[in-house]
């Protein structure tokens, strides 16, 4: 009650000997008793928003269904103390009545923030438009579906809309249209309010858009508003029914019920509004034994000897994180109940909510700090850069099992000179190559357009074996480059091998491809053995006899290139050579005729003779400034130099955290020295002769066909079995389907 943190008995009890906060408010949350005539109470406000907290949408008031009992307590004293006093009375209902951070993070997920864009603010509708009568706007004006019509605001056809991932939907004439027309702007008929208001749908920006004009939009058909009667689902209220019933993974098993499985290893995570992707990711992050060693007991260490603000530290966060998957406090066998309803209400886990993590690690970042679905090899990516970042200090960095080294070859096809060059990744991206499925893929006969949710079902038939994607990866490749040996631009022959192997090896699927520059999914499946062995994709190195082309050295520019003899073809014109210099640095060093042409435009300029000052190279790009020593400080407690420090400041204008981030993607710099310094020599390339063989541990599916939405689900192979981890359902898998997976892991043998 000193400074609001909050916990379980156990650390709340720390947190007061840690701090000196003595007082504490004990707060339990009883449901009540549902009265016998309850079919008399007043019914739940219906859903019909996107939202929590707000008209319309899901209530945050509790006080229908719960109620709290609360007891003030001294830990110091040990004991309980008088309610009644009206300052612990006023700061206990202070606390009930407060909009707790997971309150404030469960409105975030849901509130759908719809806004005008400049599609909405520009329409022009075509003139004459015919006024439409409600029998046309019954059915779709390319096939007889009645159901989920869109009505472009340009011209007034009416479509069917897009078909889902369950086949529900529409047949896409609506977005058919939009491409044939170039109209983007559509109204969801049925949707529509005497309010002025609908379900906009912009497909130039592929989002739903707020109409400013709508009433003089539809006017133009004829339609009037005020008269209108709202019958169906906007997209909003469909997406919250999705996420509120998802239950996709079953029927990515052949619509089997699986059983529940708990205990330490097996708790799930709690589905904080489309964070499906960050919760596969997790789960197999913390399935390693090495994550798990780094933040489970030091972690629990750590909590005990912080003085930091726990929702602000990431090794809290983490390690509170670890305990709560690993521990199995949180992963009971559900207790057994007087009726089948109960115990069916009860047979899941409630999941452990990770979202004070969230709330922490990505609360700068453009996409991962919003509600909306996010990519999970991009979200594994910024994981491991935000693990590397906190952990430079400590020297204890667990992904380094991720790392491994590429390297490319290259050979000139004229001189056979070779150059070599290496790579640190933590991910291997493989291509998926649909022109070797089996059986091979031929598109329907008599269909002059397929559409995406049939040619992905088609796909799903077919499969291509996992090696073929590594040979795609590692074949020959005709490029064009600049000899240093030949001194010309030639051809050469390029390709890719493994210079070292990691512990785990993480591999994506190009599954989202792009056909006339439209994204899709294909659902092409993959065959991955349980085991395989990379050997014969290993660099060989450098070989006897090979000549090894000379690495370029960037050269700094101290000023522009012009040829001379462009110079003395001016000159040859009687123009001077001040006068011939500045027409080419004017024209891009285009050319004599180029600069001839600006010389006569600009001949009589004031300052066309004078002299040309050749710029004076710069150590730094950057304007000279001062840098706060605190930030440099801070910065260094990174793990940096001062030097490394005051370098990455200026590059990012003192901002700490982009200076960080800048580090990392400049892991060569040494930054701003007080004197020359000595080139590095270039270590020798070392090629790891290790197992090359490794074995399937874990993979993560993207469910669905679209390239938009969807549903991530992760499986991990534990205690010779398969297990499903679907958000906070833990389940024994029966047919894992691992050649539909979007990220596979392995683990070096």
């Amino acid at each position: 009650m000193t400074c609001f943190n909050g916990g379980c008995l156990k650390h709340a009890k720390m947190h007061c000997y840690k701090k000196n906060h003595p007082l504490a408010l004990n707060m339990r949350r009883v449901r009540k008793e549902t009265p016998k005539d309850a079919e008399s109470q007043e019914r739940p406000q219906k859903i019909t928003k996107v939202a929590i907290g707000v008209p319309g949408g899901l209530s945050m008031d509790s006080e229908d269904y719960f109620e709290y009992q609360t007891k003030p307590i001294c830990f110091l004293c040990d004991k309980e103390l008088d309610p009644s006093q009206s300052l612990l009375s006023n700061a206990a209902t202070a606390l009930i009545t407060a909009n707790s951070a997971s309150k404030q993070e469960d409105q975030k997920a849901w509130e759908n923030q719809v806004i005008q864009c400049e599609h909405t603010i520009t329409l022009q509708q075509e003139p004459n438009l015919p006024k439409l009568a409600s029998k046309s706007l019954s059915r779709c004006g390319d096939c007889e579906l009645n159901t989920n019509l869109w009505l472009c605001l340009s011209c007034g056809h009416l479509g069917c809309g897009r078909k889902n991932y369950d086949g529900t939907g529409g047949n896409g004439h609506a977005v058919e249209h939009s491409k044939s027309a170039k109209h983007g702007l559509v109204c969801k008929m049925g949707t529509i309010t005497p309010e002025g208001t609908a379900d906009i749908f912009c497909y130039d920006c592929d989002e739903t858009r707020l109409d400013p004009f709508l009433i003089d939009h539809l006017a133009s058909f004829g339609i009037e508003v005020a008269s209108q009667q709202k019958t169906e689902k906007s997209t909003a209220e469909q997406e919250l029914e999705q996420n509120l019933n998802l239950d996709l993974a079953k029927n990515m098993e052949g619509n089997v019920e699986l059983d529940k499985i708990y205990g330490s290893g097996y708790t799930g995570l709690k589905n904080l509004g489309n964070t499906c992707y960050m919760a596969s990711v997790l789960q197999v992050m913390f399935a390693l034994p090495e994550m798990q060693k780094k933040y489970m007991t030091p972690g629990a260490q750590h909590i005990a000897n912080c003085n930091n603000n726990p929702a602000q530290c990431y090794h809290c966060q983490m390690a509170k994180l670890a305990d709560g998957l690993m521990s199995g406090r949180y992963s009971q066998p559900p207790q057994k109940k007087s009726t089948d309803d109960e115990k069916k209400e009860d047979e899941s886990q409630e999941g452990v909510p990770p979202r004070m993590l969230k709330s922490l690690i990505c609360k700068d970042h453009p996409e991962f700090s919003t509600m909306r679905q996010q990519d999970a090899l991009e979200f594994f990516q910024f994981l491991l850069k935000t693990i590397q970042q906190r952990e430079r200090v400590s020297n204890e960095d667990p992904t380094t099992i991720f790392q491994f080294g590429i390297q490319q070859k290259l050979q000139c096809t004229s001189c056979q000179g070779v150059k070599y060059s290496s790579v640190k990744q933590t991910d291997l991206s493989l291509p998926v190559v649909i022109e070797l499925a089996n059986p091979p893929l031929k598109a329907p006969e008599g269909v002059e357009k397929e559409k995406d949710s049939d040619r992905f079902a088609r796909e799903s038939q077919s499969s291509v074996p996992f090696e073929a994607c590594l040979s795609q990866f590692t074949a020959d490749e005709g490029v064009t480059f600049h000899c240093a040996r030949c001194n010309k631009n030639t051809t050469g022959i390029k390709n890719y091998r493994f210079e070292s192997f990691p512990k785990y090896l993480a591999v994506s699927m190009r599954r989202f491809i792009f056909e006339d520059w439209v994204p899709r999914k294909t659902g092409v499946k993959i065959d991955v053995p349980e085991a395989i062995d990379l050997s014969r994709f290993r660099s060989a190195g450098p070989q006897p006899g090979e000549v090894v082309l000379e690495q370029a050295q960037p050269q700094k520019e101290e000023g522009p290139k012009i040829k001379e003899s462009d110079v003395e073809a001016l000159m040859g014109m009687g123009i001077s050579r001040v006068r011939a210099e500045r027409a080419l640095m004017s024209t891009g060093n285009q050319g004599a005729e180029a600069a001839t042409a600006w010389y006569f435009e600009h001949m009589d300029d004031a300052d066309i003779d004078a002299p040309i000052e050749k710029p004076k190279p710069s150590t730094s790009s950057k304007p000279s400034v001062t840098i706060p020593e605190d930030l440099v400080n801070q910065v260094c407690d990174m793990g940096f130099t001062p030097a490394q420090a005051r370098k990455a400041l200026r590059e990012t204008d003192c901002n700490m955290e982009r200076a960080v981030d800048w580090l990392f993607n400049h892991p060569d710099e040494t930054g701003e020295q007080d004197a020359p310094q000595p080139s590095k020599d270039v270590a020798p390339m070392e090629i790891d002769t290790g197992s090359a063989k490794f074995r399937l541990l874990g993979f993560i599916v993207h469910l669905g066909a679209s390239t938009h939405s969807g549903h991530y689900v992760a499986y991990l192979h534990k205690d010779g079995q398969w297990i499903q981890f679907n958000d906070r359902k833990v389940s024994k898998s029966v047919n894992p389907p691992i050649g539909t997976a979007y990220m596979y892991f392995f683990e070096r043998l």
